[in-house]
């Protein structure tokens, strides 16, 4: 009897490993397992790829540095095209580059219309603001600026300290 008994407990134990369809579900778990790294590897290189690319772009923005000849003649490229359109102050301004339209709109009327890529040109001792579009070659706004005391001496120590540097 004690033979009856092994050869039982060998077809439960076969039994209890054996799905519905036949498969071994020991079998089956690691084959699941297998799709779920497999789907969790896939998830990650495309995580990881995404900030790498993002990552880049931040890079080349950060590391575009111009040259202080790419810079002048930017300014005199910008400043010839504007002049051909509007008189402009007997001074060299500083210029930026609009990143960013709807929160400047959102700051300041001033900004109406401006679309990504578009230039503000500042004079600062004329107290003149123009915002001109490359794309579209026209002028989108003009106007005085108005400086607080605060910002102004922000601005005379940041002078300051930019001509001590040199």
């Amino acid at each position: 009897m004690a033979k009856k008994q092994t050869d039982m407990d060998v077809v439960k134990d076969d039994i209890s490993f054996d799905n519905q369809d036949g498969s071994n579900s020991k079998l089956s778990r690691s084959h699941l397992m297998t799709k779920i790294l497999i789907v969790l590897l896939v998830v990650a290189f495309a995580v990881a790829g995404w900030f790498y690319w993002k990552y880049s772009e931040t890079q080349k923005i950060l590391n575009s540095n111009q040259t202080e000849a790419e810079i002048e003649k930017e300014i005199e490229e910008i400043t010839s095209a504007v002049s051909k359109l509007m008189i402009l102050p007997e001074e060299k301004p500083q210029i930026a580059t609009v990143v960013d339209p709807d929160s400047l709109v959102e700051e300041q009327p001033f900004y109406e219309g401006v679309e990504k890529g578009d230039k503000v040109l500042f004079y600062a001792e004329a107290k003149k603001a123009v915002v001109y579009s490359p794309k579209k070659n026209i002028i989108i706004n003009a106007g005085p600026v108005y400086y607080t005391e605060e910002a102004m001496t922000d601005q005379t120590i940041s002078e300051q300290e930019t001509n001590s540097e040199e």
